[in-house]
């Protein structure tokens, strides 16, 4: 996802990355994001997991998600 991020970081958003499904959580949880990339691939789960419990929480279930 590095051209994703340089395509983001050019344009003056903020790019915060995690490493799995539950650090993700975390982050998502501290910064309320407008939008999250994810890959389906990752260590703790994947990109369906991630989406489900996005779509779980109350303070997140209208982010937008994209999963690559």
């Amino acid at each position: 996802m590095l051209v994703e991020e340089i395509l983001l970081r050019n344009n003056q958003y903020q790019v915060l990355k995690a490493s799995g499904v539950r650090e993700a959580m975390e982050i998502a949880e501290e910064h309320v994001p407008s939008l999250i990339i994810c890959d389906y691939y990752m260590p703790d789960g994947d990109g369906f997991d991630l989406c489900r419990k996005i779509r779980e929480h109350p303070q997140l279930r209208d982010t937008m998600f994209i999963l690559l």
